[in-house]
């Protein structure tokens, strides 16, 4: 009786592994080796092909393969002099900040019987528009009142410098694109110069742009750097594992580290203003849309 119910088991078994379309080979996985030891049992390409049913460890896959593709694409840009001239001297922000004043120009200055006109609605401009502003704005919210206070309070203070090192420049690089994006299309949508709230948007939108680009181009860097060297200091004089505001410590009679926090706390104190206007112009905008908008 008993041997007669354990094959009606071992039966059940092997119907249920049919269905669900389990192979040999992964039962000699599953039997022999462990999660650390699949790569030494099979290669990469019989690792895929055990998994070829499932479609997310398959996409895993390929992701893996694109995204070792662009890293080592990214590695060779890296030790050029093409990526050394990028980014360790001026004249690429100075170039970009120069293509970025003469597309906005061209974009907003008035041109022969362009003194007041209103452009036929297209859907992609209008999507554009209120795409690149809403992200925009939310980035701005997110970045200041929600994600920075979080951490801030949250982590050891050289762990949060570390967060905002990775942060800051993509925050202030996608804020300048979007700034752009919602610029370029709100002129293209209505002009109309005689004006003065059209004329104050434009002026606010301007403003929020070009404080962020010079911010994304020329102040991010030397924050940075003065923040690697400020905390080279405090690590070697066991500060930075605090979390919130940073303690008092005899670090401050040394003259150099003196200088360097001074520095780093002109610059920081010049980002978080510049945010803080960008943060009232994209505010401004949204009154402006606010006030324009009808919701039936």
């Amino acid at each position: 009786m008993c041997m007669s119910v354990n094959k009606v088991i071992e039966n059940c078994c092997e119907s249920i592994n049919e269905f669900l379309g389990a192979r040999p080979i992964e039962e000699k996985i599953e039997k022999n080796v462990d999660d650390a030891g699949v790569k030494k049992f099979l290669n990469d390409e019989e690792v895929e092909k055990v998994f070829i049913s499932d479609n997310l460890a398959l996409t895993t896959q390929y992701t893996r393969r694109i995204v070792k593709k662009f890293s080592n694409s990214f590695m060779k840009l890296h030790k050029s002099n093409l990526y050394t001239i990028l980014t360790k001297t001026t004249q690429p922000a100075h170039m970009a900040s120069i293509l970025l004043v003469l597309l906005v120009s061209y974009s907003v200055w008035p041109e022969e019987n362009r003194e007041t006109t209103v452009k036929a609605k297209c859907p992609l401009t209008t999507f554009i528009y209120l795409g690149s502003f809403a992200a925009h704005f939310g980035a701005q919210i997110w970045m200041t009142f929600v994600s920075g206070l979080a951490l801030y309070f949250s982590l050891p203070r050289h762990t949060f410098g570390m967060c905002q090192e990775v942060l800051f420049p993509k925050y202030f690089l996608i804020n300048t694109l979007l700034s752009t994006m919602t610029l370029i299309t709100f002129t293209k949508m209505h002009t109309n110069f005689s004006d003065l709230r059209w004329m104050t948007q434009l002026l606010a939108l301007t403003i929020c742009l070009f404080i962020e680009m010079i911010i994304s181009l020329y102040l991010t860097e030397p924050l940075l750097k003065l923040m690697r060297k400020k905390y080279q200091f405090e690590q070697k004089l066991g500060n930075g594992d605090e979390i919130g505001y940073q303690k008092a410590l005899p670090s401050f009679d040394c003259p150099e580290y003196k200088e360097v926090h001074k520095s780093f706390r002109k610059v920081h104190f010049k980002c978080a203003f510049g945010n803080i206007i960008a943060i009232c112009c994209t505010s401004m905008h949204l009154y402006y849309l606010a006030s324009k908008i009808t919701i039936l």
